[in-house]
Formats: C-alpha cells, sequence, structure tokens
C-alpha cells in the first residue's frame, strides 16, 4: 500500500500485489483509491484455471470516503458499519463472527457488501486458512472499515492465495507495519523488531514507536517545513552500532527512498522511553533529508532555494558521511516540530510521578541564586538539543564540547553563551536520570 499526497489536496492510495519474501519482485497496480476512493479488480469470478488463460470478467469492488466533495459515509446499519463507535459486539469489538472458517466468510461479507462480493476461489482462500483469515478480520474490526482498509484486506487476501505467507506471524508484521505506517510520515517495515519482541531493545522500541504514531504531528512530521507529504520507505532495525552512535541511518543511494534506520540496542535498554523517541526522531529526519537531497523536489521551504539547501545538507564526499550539515539544517529548522511531538506523547512514556518531580524542580541557570522552576519546553527543547552538540551552530550560539582523553569526561569549551549552557547541562541531567523502563 503506498500513500501519496496529491497536488489538489486530496491523498492516493495505491495497493499492489507484493512477494514480502521474493526477491527482486515487481508489482502491478492492482487497486487504486483517490481521495479515498477504491477500485479493486479482483480474480475472475470463476476458477483459477480460467483465470490463468485470461480472465475478461474480473469482480470490481469501488468504495469511497472522500472528505470536502461532497460525499457522506453512510449511516451504520447491521451491514454497512460506517464508524468504530457503530460496532457492536464480536472479537474486537466489531463485527462478530464463528470460530470457524466458514464463520468468518460470512462476517467478512457483512463488512463488504454491498460494494463487493467475494469469488469463489476468495471463499476456498478465507473458509480453508482461519488462522490467516482470523488476522484480516479481526484487523478489520480493531482499525475500521475504511476504504484503504478494505483494499488492503483484500491486499492480503491475495497474498494468501498466491502463498507469499508461511506463517501467520509474516501476515500479522505485515498488518502491523501497514497500521504504523498510516500513522507514520514513512511507510514503515518493523519485520525485524517484531520478529523478536522477547529482546528487551525490540520490546522498548516497539512500545515507542507505537506512541509515537499517537502523536498527530509524527504524522505531519516534514509537511510544515516541506510543504509536501511525499512518503519514503524505512526498515527499523536494532542492533550494535560502532562508534558511540545512538542511531545510524543508511541510505540507498541506487533507490534513495528505501532507507534502513539502526537504533543501538544498548541505549535503548540505558535510556528512557522519551529519549529514545527523540532518537527515533532524529533519524526519520536523517532519512528525509537524505531522500530530499537526491530527489531534488524539496518543496518550499522560507527563505531557502534548491541551491542554498543543497550547500547547507550536502555531503560532498563518499555519499552520507557527515551528518554534521545535516544536524545544522535539523538545529535552524526541525526543533519546533520535535518538541511538539514530544510534548504530545510525553504523558504516555513518563509516569504522573515522575511528571510531578520534575515540574517541581528548581534550576539555577543564570545565577546560584536566582530560582527558575522547571519549564516543560525548555525541557523539550534541551532533549532535542541532545545529538546537535557537535554542529556548527550549537558551537557559535552555545559552547564547544570535548572528550578529556584521560578521564573520558566530557568538558565545554568556547563558551559562548553561559546561561545557554547551563540551561542545557541542567536539563541534561535530569534528562539522564529519567526511568529507563
Amino acid at each position: 500500500m503506498t500513500i501519496e499526497g496529491m497536488d489538489n489536496g486530496t491523498i492516493r492510495y495505491s495497493a499492489s500485489p507484493f512477494h514480502a519474501y521474493r526477491a527482486n519482485y515487481t508489482p502491478s497496480i492492482t487497486a487504486r483509491i483517490d481521495c479515498y476512493c477504491v477500485t479493486v479488480y479482483s480474480d475472475c469470478t470463476c476458477h483459477t484455471t480460467h483465470a490463468d488463460g485470461g480472465c475478461d470478467h474480473p469482480n470490481v469492488f469501488t468504495s469511497c470516503g472522500c472528505s470536502g466533495d461532497g460525499y457522506s459515509d453512510p449511516e451504520p446499519s447491521p451491514t454497512t458499519p460506517a464508524t468504530k463507535s457503530s460496532w457492536t459486539g464480536g472479537s474486537g469489538g466489531g463485527t462478530s463472527y464463528g470460530n470457524t472458517g466458514e464463520g468468518i466468510y460470512i462476517a467478512l461479507q457483512k463488512m463488504f457488501k454491498p460494494d463487493y462480493q467475494f469469488s469463489a476461489l476468495e471463499k476456498y482462500t478465507i473458509i480453508n486458512n482461519y488462522q490467516y483469515s482470523k488476522a484480516l478480520i479481526d484487523f478489520l474490526n480493531n482499525e475500521g472499515f475504511t476504504p484503504a482498509n478494505k483494499a488492503f484486506t483484500l491486499q492480503m487476501l491475495y497474498n494468501i492465495e498466491d502463498g507469499q505467507f508461511t506463517i501467520v506471524k509474516q501476515l500479522n508484521n505485515s498488518i502491523q507495519n501497514f497500521i504504523y505506517s498510516q500513522k507514520s510520515p514513512v511507510n514503515v517495515d518493523l519485520s525485524a523488531i517484531l520478529n523478536d519482541l522477547n529482546l528487551p531493545e525490540n520490546q522498548k522500541f516497539n512500545t515507542v514507536y507505537k506512541t509515537l504514531t499517537e502523536s498527530p504531528e509524527f504524522k505531519n512530521l516534514f509537511l510544515n517545513i516541506f510543504q509536501n507529504s511525499t512518503r519514503y520507505n524505512v526498515k527499523f532495525q536494532t542492533g550494535n552500532i560502532a562508534g558511540g552512535a545512538n542511531g545510524d541511518t543508511k541510505t540507498n543511494l541506487l533507490d534513495p527512498t528505501n532507507n534502513i534506520i539502526t537504533i543501538d540496542a544498548n541505549f535503548i535498554k540505558n535510556n528512557s522511553k522519551l529519549v529514545v523517541a527523540k532518537t527515533i526522531l532524529h533519524e526519520c529526519i536523517h532519512a528525509f533529508l537524505n531522500v530530499k537531497l537526491c530527489d531534488g523536489q524539496l518543496g518550499n521551504i522560507p527563505n531557502i532555494n534548491n541551491e542554498d539547501f543543497y550547500n547547507i545538507v550536502n555531503k560532498s564526499y563518499d555519499g552520507f558521511n557527515n551528518d554534521q550539515a545535516q544536524h545544522n539544517f535539523i538545529y535552524n529548522y526541525m526543533i519546533p516540530t520535535m518538541e511538539k511531538v514530544l510534548a504530545e506523547i510525553k504523558d504516555k512514556l513518563i509516569s504522573p510521578a515522575e511528571s510531578t518531580f520534575l515540574q517541581e524542580l528548581v534550576f539555577h541557570p543564570e545565577s546560584p541564586t536566582i530560582d527558575v522552576k522547571f519549564n516543560w519546553n525548555d525541557f523539550y527543547k534541551n532533549l532535542v538539543l541532545g545529538g546537535l552538540q557537535d554542529c556548527e551552530f550549537f558551537k557559535n550560539e552555545i559552547a564547544t564540547f570535548i572528550k578529556d582523553p584521560q578521564t573520558g569526561e566530557i568538558k565545554s569549551i568556547n563558551v559562548i553563551d553561559q546561561v545557554k549552557l547551563n540551561y542545557y547541562n541542567q536539563y541534561k541531567t535530569r534528562i539522564d536520570g529519567l526511568s529507563k523502563n
């Protein structure tokens, strides 16, 4: 499922058959949703044998749910549930179904009528693949009967028919990736995380990322700056990163829409969930800047044209190795957006007791005798500055940090603004002291 922002302000969804576990497979588009309208051409109404010979009478499913075009969703009824709040009973709080393949088929028929009638082959697939079908109906019950979700469900049904999944977990991963992608600024693949949730770092990452998707500002992370919603692909994983970095972003220069973001496993385990969330945001921005440098479509950044952007962010050697140029961009343009995301999820990642403790703190950034009460805006800003301390603008506006080669202690030199430095250090102490659970 690809989600694309259109010039006319609408959203286009394109659903294509894809082989999640087959290398070098090139998909062809079989479903499209323009402005939340979907038309899906599925298998023939007859058997696969005839379909293989060329089908001239496929099933066609069209459903709309546009906003701003005068279209209204149907009123809730037993067979056309329009909103999640209209559902009653059943597994997942939605349409009830029996604990058999036949029971799931009957329930799915209710969900898709009157727009779509399953073919004989689709009916056979649903009935005879109970665990897979159950995952699909639970997805619809939990996430809603939207056109996009219906199109995705049909796509997964085709993949089941085609034998692309060898275990139900693969389908569940695809469903979870789709759910997260709908609520993210990128198309995500968290399979490496979801495949091993027994690892504490993966459990923690999954909790943090799920919380990020509950932030409206996270989904629109790049919209305010770049004035477009072009999406790219990110595979997330945890692992060991050389050199002590907390996160690392690799971009495929031959296909820059594909990125791999690694968050260091020890960093995840040894830091609070809010700090991990900030690091994920940070790395997502690196990936986006890499993509923009390659595609040349910058959108409408205030006071920056294409040439200036490349001068600010360009990587002049060996691909994308020098992060500090991008850190300058984050420092100057992305901090307010990052602060807003963190503010929206703070209460879900910091306990009430810890929040109360922080709010009662008093700092002394200006003078030992002048009390300054804790402020959440200052907290978010100094949290975001973590990771940017080596960039040019941090050094020019606050101070330069160096590491003592003998003791390993981090010291500040060339202090430009002592008050800002005190704010940073004093808030950093409290940020580092947040619960790691």
